[in-house]
């Protein structure tokens, strides 16, 4: 949410060549879901989203995880849709431990929470940083959570590049005084 923060703050624009600005690009979206996730609490719906994009890495969900993308719907409608980290850890460890009542493989809540688990530890960094710090931290968010299909098209790769070049530019703030 910092980094979206200072490029408004800042009037750097996130727009390309293609009309419109860049921030509506699906595959800009998922970037930007990613990196403000933790700043909204992991709201259900953008765990949702975030889950079921193309762009997510799968292998990033890990063992159980290549299933979740097809069930995330299940497990969000199951436990409310505006809830944050707090309902994530208690209703998916319920739900785990009590399968049955929602029909929901046990192995995919736990993959789900592991993976927001970690998830949720990749965003937190440790404070303060300066400009190089926020800049890499985001770029290795990126390179581990997504990807472009094998079937991108032209566009969408560009988008993805105008975002690394642009967080990669931020690297070059340095504070004054």
């Amino acid at each position: 949410a910092a980094l979206l923060d200072i490029f408004d703050s800042e009037r750097i624009p996130l727009e390309i060549s293609s009309p419109g600005p860049l921030k509506r690009r699906p595959v800009v979206g998922a970037v930007i879901n990613l990196l403000t996730l933790r700043s909204k609490d992991f709201a259900a719906h953008r765990v949702c989203d975030l889950v079921g994009s193309r762009y997510l890495r799968i292998e990033s969900l890990g063992a159980h995880g290549s299933r979740l993308p097809g069930h995330i719907r299940g497990l969000v409608s199951s436990r409310g849709g505006r809830a944050g980290w707090l309902a994530w850890e208690g209703r998916l460890s319920a739900l785990a431990d009590v399968p049955e009542k929602r029909n929901i493989d046990p192995l995919e809540c736990r993959a789900l929470n592991d993976w927001l688990s970690r998830l949720r530890a990749r965003l937190s960094p440790a404070q303060p940083r300066g400009w190089p710090e926020w800049s890499s931290w985001a770029l290795s968010l990126i390179d581990d959570f997504i990807a472009l299909p094998d079937h991108a098209g032209v566009e969408e790769s560009r988008d993805l590049e105008t975002v690394r070049e642009r967080l990669a530019s931020m690297g070059d703030f340095q504070p004054l005084g």
